[in-house]
C-alpha cells in the first residue's frame, strides 16, 4: 500500500464508459431543457460542448499527473542507483590509491635502504626523475630479502622479464 499511497489506478475502459454515461445524461438533460424552455439550438449545442470539453481537460490533467507521479519515481531510483555506483566507485578509487601509495613507498624505501639490485634501484631512480637510463637490460640478481616487522605480512619480490618490479599481495 505504501507504493500506491496517495496515485488513483482507473483502467481506460472505465473511464471511457463513465464517460459515455455523463455524455448521455449530458444530451438527454440538454433535449429536455431545450424541449421545455424553447432555448435557442445554437447556444445549448454550445454549452453541451464546452461541458464535454471541460470534462476531457479533467481527465487529461488526471491522466498527466499520474504519468508525471510515475515519472517522478522513476528518476528518483535512476538517482539512488547512481549515487550507489558513484559511492562504490570511490571507495574502489581510495582502495586503488592506498595501495598504490603503499607500493611507491615500499619500492621508494628499498630503493634507499639498497635492498633492490643496483640495475633495478638505477632503473626505478630514473623511471622516477624521468632519466632514460642503462639501455642494456639489467642483470637477473635476487634481492636480499628484508626483515619483516611484527604483524606484517611478508610480499615476496619478483623481477619479471619487462624490467619492472612487482610486488604481489
Amino acid at each position: 500500500m505504501g507504493e500506491n499511497q496517495g496515485s488513483v489506478r482507473l483502467n481506460w475502459r472505465d473511464i471511457a464508459i463513465w464517460s459515455m454515461i455523463i455524455s448521455i445524461a449530458l444530451v438527454a438533460v440538454i433535449s429536455i431543457v431545450t424541449t421545455v424552455k424553447d432555448a435557442d439550438t445554437l447556444s445549448v449545442v454550445a454549452l453541451a460542448l464546452a461541458v464535454i470539453a471541460f470534462v476531457a481537460q479533467i481527465i487529461v490533467f488526471i491522466v498527466q499527473a499520474a504519468a508525471a507521479n510515475d515519472q517522478q519515481m522513476k528518476a528518483q531510483e535512476v538517482y539512488s542507483q547512481t549515487m550507489r555506483a558513484l559511492t562504490l566507485i570511490e571507495e574502489k578509487m581510495e582502495g586503488t590509491r592506498q595501495t598504490v601509495n603503499t607500493m611507491n613507498e615500499q619500492l621508494l624505501a628499498r630503493v634507499l635502504n639498497g635492498s633492490l639490485p643496483e640495475p633495478v634501484a638505477k632503473e626505478a631512480m630514473a623511471a622516477g626523475t624521468g632519466d632514460a637510463g642503462p639501455s642494456e637490460p639489467p642483470l637477473q640478481q635476487v634481492p636480499r630479502p628484508r626483515p619483516v616487522r611484527a604483524g606484517e605480512r611478508e610480499r615476496p619480490v619478483s623481477l619479471s622479464a619487462s624490467r619492472s618490479l612487482s610486488l604481489s599481495a
